[in-house]
């Protein structure tokens, strides 16, 4: 699995505070043969060019490389000035991901701010990312936009959580050129069978997040193959259809290390199984 990257959620404290660098991420990554990690936007101290370099120039020492950077764009909030200034962000990140070499950068389209017609926070998000794909393709990253749930960041609901949202959002997104990000966890979260969506999607897929989760009405998270989420059925859909894209573990059983090197595990066990 050349593509397998890393998501380190059980880690997001200790990079948050610092205990944890973005280096002994990479040197951790780096012990379990992953060729990739990804990190969240804030996991990077300050955006000089002298830092920017030093943590480029560290992760090409390791041997290692940044499959993606996360962020939450708010592309969906009914102030317009503060949309434009989310969209300035994502432009930023979407700066930012280029100078650490990333291959995608993981969006979500926004909140579910209350009395946000449907059809307007479609359009809001439309409007915004038809704007950020330029900045992408001139960078040489991929934007992907996830079928998110409620990240801790936000106030609301992501906006596209109901399935029928995030089957109108993917048709606008399909128009506009941009990819997704696909979740396991979410789409279970969402009381669908995750390979039967993902399938669905699949032509629009860049970038897959492997999850699990043990509830079918909301994400929450569990070790890979602790929770319900058909992780071996959504495997089999990338592995038969000769998936190219990143393929990230988010890893958030919170039993650190020993966590990271289990998921990874399980994720490559489940693939060699296609192989006998």
């Amino acid at each position: 699995m050349d593509r397998l990257s890393v998501l380190p959620v059980s880690f997001f404290p200790m990079l948050s505070s610092g205990e944890m660098t973005i280096e002994q991420w990479a040197g951790m990554g780096k012990k379990y043969g992953v060729h990739y990690i990804d990190l969240p936007n804030w996991a990077f101290r300050n955006h000089t060019p002298v830092y920017l370099r030093q943590q480029r120039y560290m992760l090409d020492a390791i041997g290692i490389q940044v499959g993606a950077i996360g962020t939450h764009s708010d592309l969906t909030n009914p102030d317009r000035m503060q949309r434009k200034r989310e969209l300035t962000f994502l432009e930023y990140d979407i700066a930012l991901a280029s100078e650490v070499g990333a291959r995608c950068i993981r969006v979500t389209d926004g909140q579910a701010h209350p009395g946000l017609e449907v059809e307007a926070g479609l359009d809001y998000i439309t409007e915004g990312l038809s704007q950020a794909i330029h900045t992408a393709n001139d960078y040489g990253v991929t934007i992907c936009v996830e079928n998110h749930g409620f990240p801790s960041a936000w106030i609301y609901d992501d906006f596209s959580h109901d399935i029928q949202i995030f089957r109108r959002l993917a048709a606008r997104l399909r128009e506009i050129g941009v990819k997704l990000n696909f979740d396991t966890a979410n789409a279970t979260g969402c009381g669908q069978d995750a390979a039967a969506l993902l399938e669905e999607v699949y032509d629009q897929v860049a970038a897959v997040h492997i999850a699990d989760t043990a509830s079918g009405l909301t994400t929450v998270h569990t070790a890979l193959g602790a929770g319900i989420c058909p992780i071996e059925n959504v495997l089999h859909v990338l592995y038969s259809n000769g998936f190219e894209g990143l393929i990230t573990i988010e890893e958030d059983s919170k039993s650190g290390e020993l966590g990271v090197f289990q998921a990874i595990e399980h994720v490559r066990g489940i693939w060699r199984s296609f192989n006998s």
